[in-house]
């Protein structure tokens, strides 16, 4: 039987026995990837592979480390033959202006990826693939007279949004500062948040401030499950709550919502029996695993956002009256989460994140204030090492002459000596 004869699961077979060998080896109709400029029309890209393929899909995606927009086409070849010679043909092509260089990519345990290039989940359902990798291409969307550029801006436009971000938070915790004394005012409204709050919020913009000016590289930030299971980068489980990417419009408004809503939901008392800020952060890290299983099967590669629209939902949850207002409407904070979700949708924005935050605040709602109230059974407890490594504030007890009196005073007169 010839190579061209073969069926794919005998091929798939003899790739298995050979896990080392990096040529594509796999034929049949599996999916190929081509990363192109989006620029490049339908028709362009039918032209380009109408001898070596077919053209199944095109569509843009943005890369989840970059912040960059790249269109996709997702093509079917035959033979494997076919996808070599695309690749010698196509390396080093120019595409109006662009010379794009071809990339071998592989699928190891449910993951894509190329070398120093991270793919997703758009390839997650193949096991080899090319791709044809173009330069950078700066996206820029307009949303409410605030320019969002998806990649790195530079060190002006940097300190720009980082100012504004500052006065933007100032503001929302209602704190009216005078332009002499600003730095006490932030100062002070950065030590009046919650200990988890303000650790959360400095972690995440020193991230962003890092790799922004180039001191930190987000690519070693990212969740991937084979370098923490294989390589033991352990840090990768905590690292990927770290990142909301650039500093931009979507940055600062995540900003605005992890300080009003986690500020109110840590310094609320919860029913996990070890103080408030123990029970937040148990929250958290319930939320956490949560996250870590959908991102183990979902290939996310950043939870931060997720965990913040968690915090969200929680909070919608245990304040459904509370009037909330935002563009322009208002609402019961249990419509909150959901009018969040149709703000991304509207603006094109993918809700698989949100969703996930949904999913994973709902759970621990459910667990710990619906299912006791149902059934009297408490399944969420706030473990010990939780409570000693966040005590429960203990307030020291008032002097003895600063304490009021239980009881009614009286004056009793100046006394006499006895014999007088």
């Amino acid at each position: 039987m010839s190579d061209r004869e073969k069926s794919p699961a005998s091929v798939n077979e003899a790739d298995d026995n050979n896990e080392a060998e990096q040529e594509i080896t796999n034929p049949g109709n599996n999916l190929y990837v081509a990363n192109l400029a989006h620029r490049v029309t339908e028709t362009e890209l039918n032209d380009l592979f109408a001898k070596f393929g077919r053209l199944e899909k095109c569509e843009v995606i943005t890369d989840p480390i970059s912040r960059e927009s790249r269109g996709f086409a997702f093509v079917t070849f035959e033979d494997v033959r076919d996808a070599n010679d695309a690749v010698q043909e196509l390396n080093g092509k120019d595409i109006q202006g662009r010379r794009i260089r071809v990339e071998h990519a592989r699928r190891k345990r449910g993951h894509t990826k190329t070398p120093g290039r991270y793919l997703g989940p758009r390839l997650a359902s193949v096991k080899y693939g090319l791709v044809i990798v173009t330069p950078e291409i700066t996206t820029i969307a307009v949303i409410t007279m605030i320019v969002d550029t998806a990649v790195i801006m530079d060190a002006a436009m940097t300190m720009i949004v980082v100012v504004t971000t500052i006065a933007v938070l100032v503001v929302d915790s209602s704190i009216h500062i005078e332009l002499l004394d600003m730095a006490q005012s932030i100062e002070s409204w950065y030590y009046s948040m919650p200990e988890i709050t303000r650790f959360y919020l400095s972690v995440i913009f020193l991230t962003t401030a890092l790799s922004t000016f180039g001191f930190l590289n987000p690519k070693t930030l990212y969740l991937d499950f084979d370098l923490v299971l294989e390589r033991f980068q352990i840090w990768r489980l905590v690292t990927c709550f770290m990142y909301l990417g650039g500093f931009s419009f979507n940055f600062l408004m995540q900003l605005m919502i992890l300080v009003n809503y986690s500020s109110r939901l840590e310094e609320a008392p919860f029913q996990g029996g070890g103080g408030a800020t123990a029970d937040y952060a148990f929250m958290l890290f319930f939320g956490a695993v949560i996250m870590w299983g959908a991102a183990f099967f979902l290939d996310f590669p950043f939870l931060g956002p997720a965990l913040i629209f968690m915090i969200v939902y929680v909070w919608s949850r245990r304040n459904a009256t509370t009037p909330v207002a935002i563009w322009g409407f208002q609402f019961e904070g249990l419509y909150l989460p959901w009018a969040l979700i149709a703000f991304t949708v509207l603006i094109g924005g993918n809700p698989i994140m949100d969703i996930c935050g949904v999913v994973a605040g709902h759970l621990y709602y459910f667990l710990l204030e619906v299912l006791p109230n149902l059934k009297g059974w408490r399944v969420l407890q706030t473990p010990q090492i939780f409570i000693k490594l966040f005590p429960p504030a203990i307030h020291p007890a008032a002097p003895q002459s600063a304490r009021p009196e239980s009881g009614p005073r009286y004056t009793w007169g100046s006394g006499r000596r006895l014999g007088d």
